[in-house]
């Protein structure tokens, strides 16, 4: 039934398309105004910048070609970034750049690059999967950002720059989109002027989708509402609340079979008697079919925002204050692993009414107060705070622990983890066409875990608590060269972190933090009068201490029984060394064509993997080997081609990524872990009308494959999406 309704709609879009493109060539095109590269302003510096003078790779995706793509999702939307993996998991997706990335618990270890919406930190991995609606801009920042973002950005940053409010204009738009599996989208904002100092903006999206595994697993049922207020009493004030709210239910991400496991189920040993017919699907051919053991579970998630920022300017400097706290709430009932063949689960009641229910909440106040230099200053400079609390609670109590023939109870909770930071960052002007920058970051970072273990009576066995506490200094120095008008050089030495924490072990452990040293130069080249950009970067990292979580079977405490724990190992020192190159080129009026190009080497240190006690074999080692996440070459290669038509412009796009073999896990031995090299092509065409409205039809994956994002023991894995397209309509106001 899956695979008919994708053949049928692909044909339906197909023809669509077709016809649009046969009435767009009997149309003689009007020469356009000599057409040239619009200039990019970013805030990736926390400065407004154009982005071909703000000396970091940077790349940035408007919030109009997110929705042209069908993009709606952040993880979707940056995808075809240079350097950038994106990895779906259980709960969200993590965002690995230039092989720097986490596959850590994120109730354990926050990721290694930073997410920030409209400047406001948050380590939740479900956001990286949070809808889009009324976007920007979303700007991907490659390298280390310790200085300005300070811990957990050693990979980049992620900074995700929503609309704000519009003083004396009323304006708005609606998106209504309709695609394959059902899929129906309707999204829309309204701006209000209140006076000539004060406006409010309202957005907000609904979104249903059937799920694309054949069990239903991977639906979409969300929404999100987001209200911001923006009041500008002179042009020296400006003050800006907000108020954002999301929610998802749905079945959840589950796992598909990797091939190859036909005669190869023997470990753990239960799977032969609890799954005798192995992982038997329907259609063997088709990746996003699933087997009868593996039932989709249940995934809930709900998250609210409240924040403020305020500026206002003085004669020697501009005072910057934002201010957050968020709460995020997340519910899931699946497994991954082993389905229902899970003697738990089995034994119980052999559905997936027995999986267990994890949920994971958390809370981020946060605080940053900042010094900037006034605009007309030739030294730019600021000095600021940070402050950081946060609160999670993996549904720690009442958990149980079977030690030999008996059920004990565990329960885990975490303290509050803190972060106080002060940090400062000047670019001074040597001559007109030369400039120095420094900077330096001063950071605290506690984080605190505690257990109690009963046993099958009630008696207090063990108690204990385990504090970690890091002290870091994260730093920069660089220089900026123009060599013309229209060509910047820069190069610097800049170093990242990302704290430490405790396993959740009896009793627990701790594991240190990572740091990281870059060495990067880089060219920006504005030529052919503004229309080519070519950007060139080379980078080389010192990679210390680098977090690996594995799977251990060790002993509890003094009760002389094993049991499996989720533990985070440190490896050696390791490496990661590339080259980066963009190029935009506005090739005529009607043309205009994007290729981007990314090599990168990496090495692990000295790092022993302990056995799996879901894998026969082990200890492994994993000195020598490539990262994860780290394929050695990936491309993208972009056209796009406008039609001039009397009553508005017709322009299709069509855009392929292609990716070398990677490794999904660490755990390289285990079957699938491997990622064979692939394409994976998008196209769209839309109309757009001198009457403010807009018809577009896109379709992802055109080759309908599946790739790999991460694999389990005993032959399970999470995949992409399949082919997806439908049709978008806005109408602006």
């Amino acid at each position: 039934m899956r695979t008919n309704q994708r053949t049928s709609l692909a044909s339906a879009v197909v023809l669509a398309l077709s016809g649009i493109a046969g009435t767009a060539a009997a149309q003689t095109d009007k020469k356009d105004d000599d057409k040239t590269l619009e200039v990019i302003e970013v805030t990736a510096q926390k400065r407004v910048q154009s982005i071909n003078d703000t000396a970091i790779a940077i790349s940035a995706v408007s919030g109009d070609d997110i929705t042209n793509r069908g993009d709606s999702s952040y993880d979707a939307a940056i995808k075809g970034t240079p350097s950038v993996k994106v990895q779906g998991i259980a709960q969200g997706a993590q965002v690995f750049i230039r092989g720097v990335g986490s596959q850590i618990d994120p109730a354990f270890a926050d990721p290694a690059v930073a997410t920030l919406i409209d400047g406001v930190y948050t380590g939740r991995t479900e956001s990286v999967q949070a809808g889009t609606f009324d976007i920007s801009r979303i700007e991907v920042l490659r390298g280390p950002q310790g200085t300005l973002y300070g811990r957990n950005a050693s990979g980049g940053s992620m900074n995700v720059i929503t609309r704000d409010p519009v003083l004396g204009d009323v304006e708005g738009y609606v998106t209504a989109q309709l695609g394959n599996f059902s899929m129906k989208r309707l999204e829309g904002a309204l701006n209000l002027p209140v006076g000539d100092d004060f406006a409010i903006r309202v957005a907000g999206y609904k979104s249903s989708r059937d799920g694309y595994l054949s069990d239903g697993s991977m639906e979409d049922d969300s929404s999100a509402l987001r209200v911001k207020a923006l009041y500008v009493p002179s042009d020296e004030t400006r003050v800006l609340l907000k108020y954002e709210k999301s929610t998802y239910e749905g079945n959840a991400a589950n796992t598909v079979p990797v091939e190859g496991w036909e005669g190869n189920l023997t470990f753990p040993p239960f799977l032969a008697a609890f799954a005798p017919d192995g992982w038997v699907t329907d259609n063997p051919d088709d990746p996003w079919t699933n087997d009868k053991y593996h039932q989709p579970g249940l995934n809930k998630r709900d998250s609210v925002t409240y924040s403020l920022q305020a500026s206002q300017d003085f004669d020697w400097a501009t005072v910057n204050v934002i201010a957050a706290y968020s709460n995020h709430e997340n519910s899931e009932k699946t497994s991954h692993l082993f389905g229902i063949t899970d003697p738990d689960i089995f034994l119980a009641c052999g559905s997936s009414d027995c999986y267990d229910d994890n949920t994971g909440n958390a809370d981020y106040k946060t605080v940053e107060v900042r010094l900037d230099s006034p605009a007309s200053s030739d030294v730019v400079w600021m000095v600021g705070g940070y402050f950081l609390k946060s609160q999670g609670d993996v549904g720690g109590d009442g958990q149980e622990l079977t030690l030999g023939d008996a059920i004990y109870t565990y329960n885990q909770a975490f303290a509050p983890s803190e972060t106080k930071a002060i940090f400062g960052q000047m670019t001074y002007p040597l001559s007109d066409t030369l400039r120095l920058t420094g900077g330096l970051r001063f950071s605290n970072d506690t984080r605190e875990n505690s257990y109690e273990l009963y046993d099958p009576e009630g008696v207090q066995l063990e108690t204990d608590s385990q504090t970690t506490e890091d002290d870091s200094v994260t730093w920069k120095a660089g220089i900026e060269y123009d060599v013309s008008d229209d060509q910047l050089f820069y190069a610097h030495i800049a170093s990242g972190f990302k704290q430490g924490g405790v396993n959740t072990t009896v009793p627990v452990t701790d594991f240190d933090p990572e740091e990281l040293i870059s060495y990067e130069a880089g060219m920006k080249n504005t030529l052919l009068d503004n229309h080519l950009q070519a950007n060139f970067a080379v980078f080389y990292y010192d990679y210390m201490d680098y977090q690996v979580p594995t799977l251990q079977n060790i002993p509890v405490g003094d009760t002389g029984e094993i049991s499996t724990f989720p533990v985070v190992l440190n490896a050696g020192d390791s490496s990661i060394y590339g080259a980066e190159a963009t190029f935009d080129w506005i090739v005529s009026d009607a043309g205009r064509l994007k290729v981007s190009m990314s090599y990168l080497n990496t090495e692990y240190g000295e790092t022993e993997l302990p056995v799996n006690p879901f894998i026969d074999g082990g200890p492994y080692q994993l000195e020598g080997r490539e990262m994860v996440n780290a394929p050695e070459l990936t491309a993208m290669l972009g056209y796009e081609h406008s039609w001039y038509l009397d009553s508005g412009s017709l322009i299709a796009g069509i855009t392929m990524n292609y990716s070398s073999d990677y490794m999904t896990s660490i755990e390289f031995y285990v079957p699938g872990a491997r990622q064979e090299s692939f394409t994976r092509t998008d196209a769209s065409i839309r109309y757009e009308s001198d009457s403010d409205w807009t018809l577009g039809l896109w379709v992802r994956n055109i080759e309908d494959e599946a790739q790999t994002t991460y694999v389990f023991p005993a032959y399970r894995r999470f995949v992409t999406s399949p082919r997806t397209f439908g049709l978008n309509f806005t109408y602006r106001y």
